[in-house]
Formats: structure tokens, sequence, C-alpha cells
């Protein structure tokens, strides 16, 4: 299995199913996608011109919010659903967002751009994380409960806030928690 960062929020996830989360990306996936997840409805999370553009004839998923918003069709989601046998639903918070959620899908942990992660959380590997700087505490709190193997910042633009990402990879680094700072494209082998 492999995950890769398309910029944005957007993560793809390579196995024995393609699964794309958050659908806005800046980079195509180079698989035909099985599955999307969608966190909520802000228009940097999802682009219905750019999942038209896919590989694949995937299932989406995400709020009822979502599929209004943006008048495509999917299946809704509600946090505490398991979703394709085994992918988890949670409730999160993302600022001025009508619904959100954040998944965990085999060991790799995507809630949106929230920095107030779910407390029950159990057999995180990878956590994808926002990385305002504002939040650097709440991240460190959430992690610090999690102990997720690795965390990789995303949500950001590589022009601009790079910073940023960097900022928040060396914070969780002095407190102990690994942290890598993925380029738009690359990828980890898992």
């Amino acid at each position: 299995m492999k995950v890769r960062w398309l910029g944005n929020a957007c993560v793809e996830i390579v196995g024995e199913r393609n699964i794309l989360i958050d659908p806005n990306p800046l980079l195509l996936p180079e698989d035909p996608i099985d599955i999307i997840l969608v966190t909520h409805e802000h228009n940097d999370h999802i682009n219905s011109e750019k999942i038209d553009q896919l590989k694949g004839d995937p299932i989406i998923y995400g709020p009822s919010t979502t599929f209004e918003e943006h008048i495509i069709e999917g299946e809704i989601v509600n946090p505490g659903d398991t979703i394709e046998g085994d992918i988890r639903v949670y409730e999160i918070e993302c600022w001025k967002a009508k619904e959100s959620v954040g998944y965990l899908v085999d060991g790799i942990l995507h809630c949106g751009d929230t920095s107030s992660f779910p407390s029950d959380l159990e057999d995180v590997d990878i956590v994808f994380s926002a990385c305002f700087p504002n939040m650097y505490e709440d991240y460190l709190e959430s992690f610090e409960k999690m102990d997720p193997g690795l965390v990789i910042p995303f949500h950001y633009d590589p022009g601009l806030d790079i910073k940023d990402a960097e900022g928040l990879v060396e914070y969780l680094k002095d407190a102990g928690i690994d942290s890598y700072l993925l380029k738009v494209g690359e990828s980890l082998q898992l």
C-alpha cells in the first residue's frame, strides 16, 4: 500500500482499493479511484470538475451538505458509521463547515482541517494534519493522546505557507512525535 499527498487536503491511498480523500487535488491521481471520501463541503476540499477528471467510477461518501452544495450524488455518512467494511467515520469540527467528518482508513487518519481530533482513536499509524501555527498546541495535545506513528502536515500552499508545515514538523519533533513533510505528489510506501 502507498499513500500520496496530492495537494490541498487531498490524499490518495493505493492498495487493494484506491481511495481519494478530499478530492480537490493539485495533481490528479495516477490510478483509477474506487472510493472518494469527503470530510466537508468547503471548496478547498471538494471540486466536482476534478472528480469528473478521475479515472475509474468511484463511489463518493460524505456528509449530506457536501452533496447538497456541490450538486453531486453519493452516499451520506454520519459519525459512528463504518463504511466499505472497515473505514471508520468520526465526528470532527472544521472551521465554518456545516457538517464535517474524519476518516480512519487502514491506519491512516484524515480529519480535514480540524485541530480537535477524536479522543477515542486506536490503531492510528499516520495522521494527516492541517498546520495552522495558532493551533500547534492543540495538535500536539491530540497527538500525545493518540500516539500515531507519523504525522504529516498538509492543507497548505507549498509556495506560500510551507513555513507553517515546516514549523509543525519541528514543533512535533521537539515534543518527541515523529513528523515528516511530504512534497506535493510524493508518496510513502507502507
